[in-house]
């Protein structure tokens, strides 16, 4: 080796049958510092991740719980909506439901009324009469001692025509109007009703009483002889010496009867034929009672 060489190599001499192992020697170095480094940071980033994990995820289930609570309310929310729709709308048909079924009742009632109108006529059919409704009653409590209705005198009816309803005697056409009618009903005080038991013609009398009426749902039987033959539930009728009412119209049934203290005459009650709590549809017969009918 020159002194150039010697300069070139540091100043130290180098065997040139040395340099392969110097190289050898440090590429070992090399290996081993690498080998550290990556263990070591491996083991940190192993450290980094364990410390991460504590951290992000209890906070990543906090996040996922709240997600899920705001999720779930959110459902409920939708479903609350859907089912208050729904009740919206149940109620809504049953509203349309109940409509219909009153509008059906109602049209049964009607069908119900006009057939007992017809039975009615067809009972009376010797007389001519004419369907009316009740379109105002006059203020008597629940009962219908007087009360308005919707035909006059345009449709032929006159003062002291009979009214009917119900298979039974209801009054008489107290006042016609052009287009209206007031009829008066037999439950009054001052209307009095010459009557007779059906069946074996005894006579009586049947006088309107209103309280009675309220109080028993019943009219008074008075001027009954002595021997007046009138089981419970005996059939009166009006009779022929009536000078208002048109014979053989039913008024109502016997009760009861007694003898009075003076043992020549008899008194009882009379239920009437007639419900007076609930009259919508009458028939008046349109004809006038003649005295010797």
């Amino acid at each position: 080796m020159n002194r150039n060489e010697e300069k070139e190599n540091g100043g130290f001499p180098v065997p040139a049958s040395a340099m392969p192992r110097i190289v050898l020697f440090l590429l070992t170095i090399c290996c081993v510092c690498s080998m550290g480094y990556y263990y070591l940071k491996k083991e940190n980033v192993a450290s980094f991740t364990q410390a991460a994990g504590l951290i992000l995820i209890p906070f990543q289930k906090g996040i996922n719980s709240i997600g899920s609570f705001v999720f779930d309310l959110e459902q409920d929310h939708l479903e609350m909506e859907a089912a208050r729709e729904e009740i919206r709308s149940l109620r809504e048909e049953n509203a349309r439901l109940a409509s219909r079924i009153e509008e059906q009742d109602r049209m049964v009632y009607d069908y119900r009324e006009a057939e007992r109108l017809l039975e009615l006529k067809d009972t009376y059919s010797s007389y001519d009469t004419i369907g009316a409704n009740v379109i105002f009653k006059n203020a008597s409590g629940n009962w219908y001692s007087t009360f308005t209705i919707d035909r006059g005198s345009a449709d032929g009816l006159e003062k002291n025509m009979n009214v009917i309803a119900d298979g039974g005697l209801v009054g008489y056409i107290s006042e016609a109007g052009l287009h209206h009618a007031v009829v008066s009903t037999i439950i009054n005080d001052s209307i009095n009703v010459s009557g007779m038991q059906m069946s074996t013609r005894d006579s009586c009398m049947v006088l309107g009483d209103l309280t009675l009426m309220r109080e028993k749902g019943v009219l008074r039987l008075d001027y009954m002889k002595e021997d007046f033959e009138a089981e419970k539930d005996a059939v009166i009728v009006t009779s022929r010496i009536s000078d208002r009412y048109f014979p053989g119209i039913k008024i109502g049934y016997v009760t009861e009867t007694w003898l009075n203290q003076d043992l020549l005459t008899r008194s009882g009650y009379l239920k009437p034929a007639v419900d007076f709590e609930h009259i919508d549809r009458v028939l008046v017969i349109t004809e006038q009672k003649r005295i010797n009918d």
